[in-house]
């Protein structure tokens, strides 16, 4: 089914575009869908999954070919109006905060209200491409109550933003690893953020956080990101 386009109010005080996918049947149905929250790069907009990713291709395609669960995919306007901080810097993480806030606060219960989504923990994803996989590594590691899967591409944390926001998952690394039923990191060969995404790659490995990882040939483009993509909804809600 085509993407529907949304609005919603927000804290920062504005109305704030949001694109969701349906799978097939679901007009017809009664049942409630798993939910994967998609959040695209720097300079893309809530269109550009569906534009440049093709999400929905990608989705219906794997769905009919039965390797994929039928889900419901939000795919929300990442930028937080407040400049593009490089993810090395300390005000990323501000960003991510705010994003973070939005998404708890407005944008899930919004989804909740008004589509037929699962509200269990165990049914909800969050994954999102260069700046968008820091939104989602963030939002995830801040609310591992309501996101059991967690999806980096081409993107990363550093390990001073992970210890000052996350210091329990760091000291719990076995707690942490119970709760999540994946945490998926890719990115490229050639991508400009390779050494920063394989050196979190290996900061979660030496917390003995229990993670998956695809190092890729290419850069820092979307015929990763939907490679990633791809890979990914074949194991979100198994």
């Amino acid at each position: 089914r085509p993407a529907d386009t949304q609005s919603h109010p927000h804290g920062l005080g504005r109305t704030r575009p949001v694109i969701v996918y349906t799978p097939p049947g679901y007009p017809q149905g009664a049942r409630k869908y798993p939910v994967l929250y998609l959040i695209s790069g720097t300079t893309d907009t809530e269109e550009t999954w569906f534009r440049a990713g093709r999400a929905n291709v990608i989705l219906d395609n794997l769905i009919a070919q039965r390797r994929a669960v039928p889900m419901v995919i939000v795919m929300p306007y990442g930028n937080m109006m407040m400049g593009t901080p490089p993810p090395t810097s300390p005000e990323a993480a501000v960003m991510y905060q705010v994003f973070s806030d939005e998404l708890m606060g407005d944008l899930l219960p919004y989804v909740e209200a008004h589509y037929r989504v699962d509200r269990r923990r165990e049914k909800r994803a969050i994954a999102g491409f260069s700046r968008g996989g820091g939104q989602a590594l963030f939002a995830g590691f801040q609310h591992v109550d309501q996101f059991a899967w967690i999806g980096s591409y081409s993107a990363y944390l550093t390990p001073e933003v992970f210890e000052r926001y996350f210091p329990r998952l760091a000291a719990d690394p076995a707690a942490a690893n119970r709760q999540f039923k994946l945490l998926w990191l890719g990115v490229g060969k050639t991508d400009f953020l390779h050494a920063q995404a394989s050196a979190f790659d290996q900061y979660l490995t030496s917390k003995q956080i229990a993670h998956r990882s695809l190092v890729t040939e290419g850069g820092h483009t979307w015929m990763n990101a939907r490679h990633y993509l791809a890979e990914t909804l074949q194991l979100y809600f198994k």
